[in-house]
Parts: C-alpha cells; structure tokens; sequence
C-alpha cells in the first residue's frame, strides 16, 4: 500500500496514543475560545479557503476559523496572530490548516516552514501546537521555526525557550518525545528498513545549530524583534547580531534559490510537454494532423500542395551518377552492464574486533549495521576526518588499547566506551553531538580521553584514568546534556562547561570520587561533591544562571573542595558554597561571593578552614557557622 494512504488509514488509530503525552485536541463543551487566531496580514500572493474549500477574500485581522487553509506562492508571506500578540509567519511556498477545538489552536503546517514566536500568556488550560503528518510542537512563550522535510519527517529548531516534541508513526501507533532548548535542533523522522528483523521506527536525531543557519524569513522577524534578540542572547550561544546582520541578504538568496528552483521546474514542465506533442512517425507537432507547418486541423480537408515545376529538357547527355560508396559498417555500441545492488548486510549481533592497522570511519559505520558494538584494540586506529561522520546507533564502541582521533563528527545513541590505556582524542574543530555517553575507564582498565572542540555529549563519565577537557580556540565548548560525573581517576578542566538544560537547572559537574582539577575556564551551572578531591586553582568563575537558579553554586556533601584561586559566585537567596556534614571546604586563595545569603553556609556541620582569599555578602556574616582560621 502506498505510505501517503497508510499515514491517512491509520492516523484516528495513532491519535488515541498522542493525546495523553501532549495537549492538543480534545473535544470540548464549549465552541467559544479564549484564544483567538487572526490572519494579521499578508504579503506578496496568498490565498485563503474555508473548511469546505471556497476561496475566500482576505481581510486584514480577520479571524481564522477551523479548517481554514493558507497558501503562500513565491516572495508571500502569511502573518498569523494570537490574541493581538505575534504568533506565526507562513514562510513562501508554504502550506498550512488552522485547526480549533475548544481552547485548543492548532497550526497543520502541510508543506514549507513556519516561524513561530508565541509570547502571549496561555492559561494552563488553553494549548497552541504546530504539527506535521509525524510531528506535534507543543509552543508556549517560545520561538523558533518549524520545517516539513516530507510525508514522514520534519525538524524544528529553537531560538528561545523550550518546547516538547511527540513524534508519532500512525502505521505502528509508536510515540516517542522529546524537549528541545533554546539553541537546539530536532529532526523526527520514521525509518523503514526491509529486514524482517527490524520494524518501523520513529527517530529523533538532536543537535545545535549556529546563527548561519537561521532561515531568511525568519532572521527578518528576529531583526523586528529586539526583545527577541535579547532572549536569544541571554538563552543560547548564537550570536544574535549576525543573525541580524544577515538576515536580508539571507532572505534575497533564499528567494533567489526558490526562484531558480522553479524555473528549473518549469523549464522541464514545458520541456516535457513538447516532447509530447512530437509526432512519433512524421515530426513535428504532434495531434490530429501532419507535419509542422503543412498538416490540417483534425476532420478538415487536406489543402493541396503547390503545382510542380516539370523538369528542364536535357541539352546533352546526362553525366552518369557516381557510383555509391558503400557506407562503413557501424561499430555495434555495447551494452553498459548494469552495477548490482549490493545486498543488504547480515545481521550478526554481538560484537566486533577490528583487525590491527587503519579502519576508515565509513568501514566501521557498515560494521555497526551488523554488530551491537564494535572494539578499537591495541594496533588498531580510527580517524574521523574533517567533514565526515561516525554514528554510533546502539550499544557500545569500545576503544581497549587503540585510538579514535575525531577531527569531523561523532554522533549517535551509544555509549564510547574508552580502557585499557586507550586514547580517544576529539581535536579542535571536532564535534561530540548529543545522545551519545562517554565513559572513561572503568574499575581495572583506565582510559585516555583528550576532548577539545565541541562536546554536546548527552553524559561524560571518568571512572579511571584521564580525562583532559581542553579550550585550543575560542570556538571550543563543551556544552552537556547532562552532568560530567568524576567516579574516579584524574579529571583535568581548561575549558568552559556548561549543561545545555534550559536555563542550567542540572548539575554540571557531580564528584564521587577521584580528583577534580579546575585549572582554567568557566563552569556555568552548579558542582555537587559526594567525595573525592576538587582543586581549583585558577581565577575564574563558577556558578549557575543568575535568574533561575535557587541553590549553592557548590555543594560539598563530601570530600574536600580546595579553592587555591578561583571565584565562586552564588545566586538567589542560597549561599555560594554550602558545606555539610563530612565534606571540607579549605579555601587559601580566591573570591566568593554571596548575594541575599552568606557566602559560605557551614551550619550542617562540615568543616571550612580558611588561610586567605575574599568572602563577601551582603548578609552579615558572610560565613555562617564554625570557622577554622589558619
């Protein structure tokens, strides 16, 4: 059956699992709404139809009722409204349905993009979604963009705050979802694959993405926009400038790419058309009559031709014709043979062990269609280049005794598993993208991890040996998904870490064990210690988003924190550093700062000794509890 009649057959079947995870439709008993959409205007050709399909004339503001359908052609625009706020832009070449139930507003964007910035309050009651034929955006007070990539894939990508994604196959009635942050991408899409092993899936792939890549009709809202700019700015690493400056000359190119792509389009319409109308026996213009020029129109009589001159009478005798050359005999064109489909890949399972030598990132990618994971031994390498790929889909990559150099990307749902004095080496301009945990070491094999470039890894963990987090340019960041976790051995950080939780609500870094050296960078977001040793001996700064943030910027429930010269800045009401019972906070050097509480909080009954450096609050006493002076 074709997918397109699949996806319609099964989609009221799929609908009974999606409305549980995410407020959509609902039936309601009421038609009247609090929240209203409105067609605010338009620009360029673009064309209205009620439920029933009658074309309607545009109004500006008139209200969007259910059913209604909005097209946009080439260099048009569509504005959509909520509640006299800005909600949505129709992007060209755009098709989308307003759907209403209730104090539920839907926006079914059929083909193209949506940009959407939705900063009207919405009662906990009332839902604004924008879907696809696979994809429901739960949006409030959030902005972004919204792309239809086919019948069975879509992405969305977040400026400012944070949505959740269902993603659904109505085939198989599978749901999975997903949030996505301010500066994050999303593409859901369902993956068939012909083994009789492996059913329909639903995939969510996440990453980052950078201000270039902010489509041009919606870098033009982002330029009207300072509050916008400012939120983007303080939520995200993109640079809302160049999104800005860029934003016209972004816009004129996508224009003029949509633009070339339909006169190519046209061009092979009017192409194929004429090749149509070819006569297949005599030329020409095909249809009832004959040639070009000389045929009739179809039924008519035929028109007779010119009388013919006669041929002069010869003076003398004719001059023989030359005999014909026989005509060389053509050399018979052979027949290309055709290139064979390569079969599919077995499914084997388990794991595989590279041989000794070089194994290209393409060879080990075909290895994991085959194979829960994959090991790197001693003597073997992988190399990852500039401008290439590795996923790891599933389970574990090991690396026992050889290398893995990422100069290009690594992504995927795995685990990397690096032992046995392994080196795995992310080198500037590489990037580690989410979903994926790194884990060095583990309790008898330690590990070498030397991680420069990018790193959005979902969880980085040293369990033994050591791990060098490492700034070799300004573009270097490393920007988790979730915490790094010292379990043990030697973590050494040069480097900015931050978690990519919205608003850093998370722990960026928790230590069980092992030892922690803050040598240089930022770490933003708050440390938790159950034990083990923290040094930090530079002068820079740690602690959590100033606005949301409502704990200490470091925690000490164990082990022992040594400040030797770095700053910690509290937050909120809590205080900066919060020492309790068994854990040590022996401070020689350095600043903290509280802000509505004491710097230092040691009440719990922990120990803080203190030989130099600068605590102030603008609580008095900035260190609460017990003090041992040096």
């Amino acid at each position: 059956m074709n997918r397109s009649k699949r996806l319609l057959s099964v989609a009221l079947t799929a609908a009974a699992c999606i409305w549980p995870l995410l407020a959509s439709y609902s039936p309601a008993a009421s038609a009247e709404t609090a929240v209203t959409l409105r067609l605010e205007k338009t620009e360029g050709t673009v064309s209205l139809q009620n439920k029933s399909g009658k074309t309607l004339s545009i109004l500006s503001r008139m209200k969007l009722f259910n059913g209604y359908a909005l097209a946009t052609a080439r260099k048009s625009y569509a504005y959509i409204s909520l509640d006299e706020t800005k909600a949505a832009k129709l992007d060209a070449s755009s098709n989308a349905e307003v759907r209403e139930s209730g104090k539920k507003l839907e926006i079914d964007l059929k083909t193209g993009e949506l940009f959407f910035n939705v900063t009207a309050p919405l009662a906990e009651d009332e839902s604004l979604n924008i879907r696809t034929s696979t994809m429901i955006v739960g949006i409030r007070g959030t902005s972004g963009w919204t792309r239809v990539i086919d019948e069975t894939a879509a992405e969305v990508c977040v400026l400012s705050g944070q949505v959740t994604i269902v993603c659904y196959d109505p085939l198989t009635g599978e749901v999975k979802s997903e949030t996505v942050y301010a500066g994050e991408r999303a593409v859901s899409y369902i993956r068939e694959e012909a083994e009789a092993r492996r059913s329909t899936e639903v995939v969510i792939v996440k990453d980052t993405f950078e201000a270039r890549d902010v489509p041009g009709f919606a870098a033009a809202e982002v330029k009207n926009s300072p509050a916008l700019q400012e939120r983007i700015t303080a939520e995200t690493i993109l640079s809302a400038e160049q999104i800005i400056n860029g934003a016209d000359s972004r816009l004129a190119v996508d224009e003029g790419l949509a633009e070339t792509a339909y006169g190519t389009a046209a061009a092979a319409r009017a192409s194929m058309e004429n090749s149509q109308r070819i006569d297949p026996l005599y030329g020409g213009a095909g249809g009832g009559g004959g040639g070009a020029g000389t045929g009739s129109s179809a039924g008519s009589a035929p028109t007779a031709g010119p009388t013919p001159t006669p041929a002069p009478t010869p003076t003398s005798a004719p001059t023989p014709a030359p005999t014909p050359t026989a005509a060389p005999t053509p050399t018979p064109t052979p027949t290309p043979t055709p290139t064979p489909t390569p079969p599919a890949l077995p499914w084997i399972g388990g794991t595989y062990t590279l041989p000794a030598g070089s194994t290209t990132a393409a060879q080990v990618m075909e290895y994991f269609q085959q194979y829960d994971a994959v090991i790197i031994p001693s003597g073997a390498d992988v190399e990852i280049p500039a401008n290439e790929t590795l996923t790891v889909p599933r389970a574990v990559a090991g690396v026992t005794g050889g290398t893995l150099l990422n100069q290009g990307s690594l992504w995927g749902g795995g685990t990397l598993l690096n032992l046995s004095e392994a080196t795995f080496a992310n080198d500037s301009g590489g990037v580690v993208g989410m979903g994926l945990t790194l884990i060095n070491g583990d309790a008898a094999n330690p590990g070498a991890m030397k991680l420069g470039g990018e790193i959005y890894a979902t969880n980085l963990i040293n369990v033994n040996g050591t791990m060098d987090l490492m700034a070799q340019n300004a573009s270097d960041i490393i920007a988790l998904y979730g915490p790094l976790t010292v379990n043990g051995g030697t973590v050494n950080l040069f480097a900015y870490l931050g978690t990519n939780t919205y608003f850093y609500t998370d722990a960026a870094v928790i230590v069980n064990d092992g030892a922690f050296n803050f040598t240089d960078g930022v770490i933003e977001g708050f440390l938790i210690m159950n034990g083990g040793v923290v040094t930090a001996n530079m002068g820079t700064v740690i602690g959590p988003d100033t606005q949301s943030h409502t704990g200490s910027a470091v925690l000490i429930n164990g082990g022992a924190f040594n400040l030797t010269g770095c700053k910690i800045n509290g937050t909120g009401s809590s205080p900066a550093v919060t020492v309790m019972s068994g854990g040590t906070f022996n401070m020689s050097s350095g600043y903290v700062s509280g802000f509505g509480a004491a710097a230092i909080d040691n009440t719990s009954g922990g120990t803080v000794i203190y030989t130099g450096g600068d605590v102030t609050s603008d609580v008095t006493p900035p260190i609460s509890g017990p003090v041992v002076n040096g």
